[in-house]
């Protein structure tokens, strides 16, 4: 039993050291849109993130300002008829992952009501793995958002480059948006 505990510790540091060897993505980052590669529908004019990385969390907390609609009111509106859900994966808000590798879930309302979100991440080659899945309720039943991004870092860790591939019911949407340090 105690050969058990001693490889399940041994494990966690592996694990842990795994996450420190691919950098450290704490800090503020702006995006460089001139560099990102973003659907045009998403109407995106900046994003902000705000990263907390400790050996054990990531925690990303993203402001996003959105272009206006042409003839939209002051209210401006949601674009693209999709509802956005917190943080990079789908619009402001903060997520945090446990760097385990394990997945767990949070509740939060939306515009469509309650939303159930599971988040993991994981090591990645030299780089982090976060996957989002959200279910949410609407009219025509419920929806199911799948976002895999892959976090890497250049520049000795002065740009910061995600590659998002998100599965929703209107068919796949692919992005690579780069961030600088700020």
């Amino acid at each position: 039993m105690k050969r058990i505990a001693i490889l399940m510790a041994l494990f966690a540091i592996a694990s842990v050291g795994a996450f420190a060897q691919s950098g450290n993505y704490g800090g503020k980052w702006t995006l460089d849109k001139a560099k990102s590669t973003m659907d045009e529908r998403g109407g995106v004019e900046s994003i902000t993130l705000a990263v907390t990385h400790s050996p054990e969390t990531l925690t990303v907390a993203t402001t996003t300002k959105r272009v206006q609609p042409q003839g939209a009111g002051a209210g401006g509106g949601r674009q693209g008829g999709m509802a956005r859900g917190p943080g990079l994966m789908g619009g402001d808000g903060t997520v945090t992952y446990t760097l385990d590798g394990k997945e767990h879930s949070t509740s939060q309302e939306s515009q469509m009501g309650t939303m159930e979100t599971k988040v993991s991440a994981k090591s990645a080659g030299t780089g982090l793995e976060l996957t989002s899945i959200r279910k949410m309720n609407s009219p025509a039943g419920e929806i199911t958002l799948t976002t895999v991004e892959n976090w890497s870092l250049s520049d000795e860790g002065q740009t910061l480059t995600v590659k998002r591939e998100m599965d929703t019911p209107r068919g796949k949407l692919s992005s690579t948006m780069v961030f600088t340090r700020s």
